[in-house]
């Protein structure tokens, strides 16, 4: 079972590292590392690279905006190299508050931006070269680190432009807190129809969601409320939630998470029900599943761990 962790942010290198090497252990397919504000997700898993040796390592995902096609694929395929052939590159336009508040830069055309990023990225990554003149880029360069070709070149996608976009030009599509129907209904329809246009192979989904094991629905509500929020201030996961026809998607950005929002986005729940949330997700189409876990009750860290070793023992299933 293609069963992947994308564990929180640390501010250890050392501590990550022995997260990774952990997830190893247990049986998981990927360790995922998002992007915020702290230590470079590329660069550890450069490092995680040389102590593991069979988990994939994939950032999901690296924001465009603040790196150069070019310097984004200097660090991957350094990354590729030194995990010999393991690593794998999400990236993301991120979201326009970030982009136009925290890096002050134009959010203009996102969907342009990110498929002339991609294209640039993939070229170089993949066929060590790229001769590119579009709208936002003009990139001419070679590019060689020995051992750092192959990378996978993944995307962040949710609206129906950025799924097609990303059937097109992308070796993998990451939809974050995509409720199991809306990955069915209409992310693995765009990403086929974008795919198709481009006379390609569809790219595998890779549905991403947060993990609670807990049976207490008061006590998941509180966490994700407590943890969560963040996401209910991104217009992007607000429309995605009333596209998904989730409940209590319209009053979300100023109500907040509610019972029925948790029910249609987190997985949550006993092993037995998480483990069909899964099963769902595959069934809706996806690949791959990416579970997010948060730690509940008086003792978050312990239920943490114990979550990761019944997922490992799901991801180890078959």
């Amino acid at each position: 079972m293609k069963l992947s962790i994308l564990f929180p942010e640390v501010t250890n290198v050392e501590r990550a590292i022995r997260r990774i090497v952990r997830l190893e252990e247990l049986g998981f397919h990927s360790a995922v590392m998002g992007h915020a504000f702290g230590f470079d997700p590329i660069s550890v898993f450069a490092l995680a690279g040389q102590q593991t040796e069979r988990i994939l390592l994939t950032t999901a995902v690296v924001p465009t905006y603040g790196r150069h096609p070019i310097a984004m694929a200097m660090a991957a395929a350094t990354a590729q190299a030194a995990s010999k052939g393991r690593f794998r590159l999400g990236l993301g336009p991120s979201h326009q508050p970030i982009v136009e508040h925290v890096y002050g830069l134009s959010y203009e055309k996102p969907v342009r931006h990110i498929k002339e990023y991609m294209t640039i990225v993939r070229d170089l990554l993949q066929r060590g070269a790229t001769s590119y003149k579009g709208e936002v880029y003009r990139v001419q360069v070679q590019h060689s680190v020995d051992g750092g070709d192959g990378v996978p070149v993944m995307m962040s996608a949710l609206g129906q432009q950025m799924c097609r976009a990303a059937g097109r030009v992308s070796d993998g599509v990451i939809p974050w807190l995509a409720p199991v129907r809306y990955v069915k209904d209409s992310i693995v329809p765009a990403v086929n129809e974008g795919a198709a246009k481009e006379g390609r192979p569809a790219p595998p989904i890779l549905a991403e969601t947060a993990c609670v094991m807990s049976s207490n629905a008061d006590e998941v509500l509180d966490v994700v409320r407590r943890e969560m929020d963040f996401y209910l201030a991104m217009p992007a996961y607000r429309a995605l939630f009333e596209r998904a026809n989730v409940p209590d998607a319209a009053t979300a950005g100023t109500e907040g998470w509610t019972a029925g929002m948790v029910d249609e986005v987190i997985a949550w729940g006993d092993a037995d029900r998480i483990a069909s949330t899964v099963e769902s997700y595959f069934a809706a189409g996806a690949d791959e599943v990416v579970l997010s876990p948060v730690g509940v009750g008086s003792d978050p860290e312990a239920s943490y761990e114990r979550t990761l070793e019944v997922l490992g023992e799901l991801a180890r299933s078959r």
